[in-house]
């Protein structure tokens, strides 16, 4: 176990973040009883539309372009829209999950097509974090605009030449359960007026922070090179719902290697609550998983966890350039947010749209933070 600060102190500022509705919500009078919801209806069809997947609630904000559309989401994907009523409709946006089954999702996804009133506009492609598409290329044409997560920009290098130009990276956004109900847009303008008081690092009385399990030696690796910058938690197992309360307690977080990659949920849940990821790779590695998206993530990039750790070190020695990078986490989520939300406007309204960080362009290369 690991050893440091006796328990995270819980900061109230995720209830905080949740009570600021700065978006364009559309809330019905208490008085009003035929109240009619004025934004349009995003109709979504997949079966992450269901609130138990484990990335819906990401979903849900990417989807629905902040508060100005109703994410409406009644067909799971289990039904068969060529008898049921939904096939009267035309839904903007199909979601197709490809991490267990692709040949099986990739033949639903094709006969569904033709039951829809007219075909919708926009891809969205979860779990291809294999790199493992198959005949599945054969979709990508049939959308105005193609959202996947996992750039796989080595093994996808020959097809992004031919359909990259509709095709758009996103991150793979937090899980279902850690932010909840609230939009993490809320939360990371929350935490950019945080940042604004007098005093802001006294905010946050952890060094470091980590949640998930630690089995594998690599992970015990770099939390043992962090565990001599202090103070951080006595635990690694944290409820999902107070995984965000703990980052937003916390200068850094170590993003460890998933099972098949660098790319995991816990990049962004730390980014939208304005602590900053560590991740550790070759630059080839880091280039090809996170070199896509339009402006490269504002994180610690380091070759090994020694060197993280002096980083770190001399970092948190400096608070003028921590202050300042945790602000550029915050303004780069928002910033990813609004990409999408832009590309995805425009697509289902059928305008152009200068797609920064499309498949087929890299950001400026990723280089190792300096030490």
């Amino acid at each position: 176990m690991l050893r440091g600060a006796p328990a995270f102190k819980a900061t109230l500022l995720i209830a905080v973040y949740c009570t600021h509705q700065d978006g364009v919500r559309a809330t019905a009078p208490r008085s009003a009883t035929n109240w009619v919801d004025p934004r349009p209806e995003l109709f979504v069809y997949g079966a992450q539309c269901r609130n138990s997947s484990r990335s819906h609630y990401w979903l849900r904000e990417m989807a629905s372009i902040g508060d100005t559309v109703r994410f409406r989401c009644e067909f799971d994907g289990h039904q068969d829209p060529c008898t049921s009523h939904f096939s009267k409709q035309q839904p903007a946006i199909v979601v197709l999950d490809t991490s267990k089954s692709p040949e099986h999702e990739h033949n639903r996804v094709l006969e569904h097509l033709k039951c829809f009133k007219g075909p919708p506009s926009i891809l969205i492609h979860n779990g291809d974090e294999s790199c493992s598409l198959g005949n599945l290329w054969e979709l990508y044409p049939k959308f105005n605009l193609v959202v996947r997560q996992y750039a796989c920009g080595h093994e996808y290098r020959t097809q992004w030449k031919v359909l990259g130009s509709n095709v758009i990276v996103a991150p793979v956004g937090y899980l279902t359960g850690v932010v909840g109900d609230c939009l993490s847009r809320k939360i990371s303008r929350s935490a950019l007026r945080g940042l604004d008081t007098h005093n802001p690092l006294t905010k946050r009385h952890l060094a470091w922070s980590f949640a998930g399990a630690v089995k594998h030696a690599d992970r015990k690796e770099a939390l043992h090179k962090l565990s001599k910058l202090t103070p951080y938690p006595n635990t690694t197992i944290v409820p999902r719902n107070k995984v965000l309360e703990m980052f937003a307690d916390s200068h850094f977080v170590p993003c460890l290697r998933g099972k098949m990659g660098l790319e995991t949920p816990r990049n962004y849940e730390a980014t939208l609550a304005g602590a900053i990821p560590i991740v550790v790779g070759s630059l080839d590695e880091l280039q090809n998983t996170f070199g896509y998206f339009g402006e490269n993530p504002p994180w610690v990039f380091a070759e090994s966890w020694s060197d993280a750790q002096a980083i770190v070190k001399r970092l948190l020695d400096d608070d003028k350039t921590l202050i300042a990078l945790h602000r550029r986490q915050l303004v780069w989520w928002l910033s990813q947010l609004q990409r999408l939300g832009e590309a995805i406007f425009h697509a289902f309204n059928g305008t152009s749209s200068h797609l920064r960080g499309h498949a087929s362009k890299k950001s400026r290369a990723i280089e190792y933070t300096h030490q």
